[in-house]
């Protein structure tokens, strides 16, 4: 019993809701997941808790739900203040990268290439990490003193210096090694991995899914 009830929660907190924007002269129809405790309005730009939106129900359809999600993240009007989140290589930024990692812990693209549920694909219910195993990011040179994607600004570089150095010298005082950005939002440790096996920040949150599962929470 007590098991059923701990899947129970489990599977609860991976639900999509909607609810309407509180405030009056916007009422935006908002989708978020479950466990987001604050929701920031795709229209009007402010942050609401959840227990403030109005209507709040469970999306039954995950189409419509994938589909809005989608729609609010590549042509919401919410732009992220100027900073390392803002900073666009090859078309992505960090911002759009933490918006869109959600979804690629639950969705993949079928042979049509629609977005469908992984589960329903029969590929388990949470994408599984262990595939990116044999991936290394290399980052151009070029890229490396860009803000917020090369070099990391926030003192790593100090901490790490001895082991910088002894790898520098095992490979013939070449630099093979370079501490990269990765965003400090309490999820740092997956953010970080995200960047050293694809270059970005876009498995956070499978990574993070598949990091609690071994440990049934």
């Amino acid at each position: 019993m007590a098991s059923q009830t701990k899947r129970q929660k489990s599977s609860d907190a991976y639900k999509l809701l909607y609810g309407t924007c509180p405030d009056e002269e916007c009422q935006a129809k908002l989708f978020f997941p479950s466990y987001d405790k604050s929701i920031e309005c795709t229209s009007c730009g402010q942050r609401h808790e959840k227990s403030q939106l109005r209507n709040v129900a469970e999306v039954t359809n995950p189409d419509v739900a994938l589909h809005n999600l989608l729609k609010n993240v590549l042509f919401g009007k919410i732009k992220p203040k100027k900073g390392p989140d803002d900073v666009k290589v090859l078309g992505l930024s960090n911002y759009v990268c933490k918006l869109i990692s959600p979804l690629l812990t639950y969705y993949g693209m079928d042979k049509d290439h629609k977005a469908k549920l992984l589960s329903e694909m029969g590929k388990g219910h949470v994408f599984d990490v262990s595939v990116l195993g044999d991936r290394a990011f290399v980052i151009e040179e070029d890229n490396l003193n860009l803000v917020g994607y090369g070099r990391d600004r926030s003192g790593s570089a100090y901490y790490l210096a001895e082991t910088l150095r002894d790898i520098e010298a095992f490979n013939d005082n070449e630099t093979r090694l370079v501490p990269i950005h990765a965003d400090g939002d309490g999820h740092c440790l997956v953010h970080a991995i995200s960047r050293a096996l694809v270059g970005r920040e876009l498995f956070w949150h499978a990574l993070r899914i598949n990091l609690k599962n071994p440990y049934g929470q």
